[in-house]
């Protein structure tokens, strides 16, 4: 996972966000309290 994922993530879960839309959704799913939808 880059840096940038990690501010994403962190950007989301500082803002309370139910979940976070992404392509990456394996790197993201490491992530406790983020909820991941892909398109």
């Amino acid at each position: 996972m880059g840096i940038m994922d990690l501010f994403i993530a962190s950007t989301a879960l500082a803002h309370g966000s139910e979940a976070l839309v992404t392509r990456d959704v394996a790197d993201f799913r490491r992530i406790p309290g983020i909820r991941t939808e892909t398109y």
